[in-house]
């Protein structure tokens, strides 16, 4: 997603450390993708992991959408500081705005973790049984 969205949005750049970015939403899903179609052979995780997959980012959208209002953003000096401008329903849109995109990025989560739980299972069914078990 970071791809897609956030290139073409205005961000205080200032207030961010570009390498930290790059390796977020570019070197570690390269890395996971990587990990999930040639690792090492796994358990399958059960379909319901994709609730535990979405815990961190709907704690983390909360902390944000609670703490912003209690910080000042020191480079612009408004009484606010939203990490990402589709979290700040101060931007055209309002709140409305900011649930759809929380929405629409829950959504790419939830068919992005069906997808790796599903390639990881069906990886599970095809790798080789115990070499034991199969004299």
């Amino acid at each position: 997603l970071y791809n897609i969205q956030l290139p073409g949005m205005e961000i205080a750049h200032a207030a961010i450390v570009q390498w930290s970015n790059v390796v977020l939403h570019i070197v570690m899903p390269l890395f996971f993708l990587a990990d999930l179609l040639v690792g090492p052979h796994r358990r399958p995780l059960r379909w319901r992991t994709v609730l535990a997959v979405l815990t961190f980012p709907a704690a983390w959208t909360v902390y944000v959408l609670i703490r912003a209002n209690l910080v000042t953003n020191t480079i612009t000096g408004v009484p606010y500081w939203y990490p990402y401008p589709f979290l700040n329903p101060y931007e055209p849109g309002g709140y409305l705005r900011v649930m759809t995109y929380i929405l629409a990025v829950t959504v790419v989560t939830v068919i992005g973790s069906l997808c790796v739980i599903g390639v990881g299972r069906l990886r599970a069914r095809r790798r080789p049984r115990d070499k034991a078990a199969s004299r």
